[in-house]
């Protein structure tokens, strides 16, 4: 995968995310709760990812 098309993935799920933002205020209450749930587990895996092996 070049730079470019890296670049443009990273743009278009940025994109799709920036949606689903804007989305959230008139969502079901399920929906909210599985979003912050997810981004949650991305947050903590990346997290654990970013520590150093001593």
């Amino acid at each position: 995968m070049s730079y470019k098309d890296f670049q443009k993935e990273l743009h278009t799920i940025g994109e799709k995310l920036w949606l689903k933002l804007q989305r959230l205020p008139r969502a079901e209450p399920l929906e909210i709760v599985s979003f912050f749930v997810i981004v949650l587990f991305i947050g903590k895996y990346e997290a654990f990812h970013m520590v150093p092996a001593i």
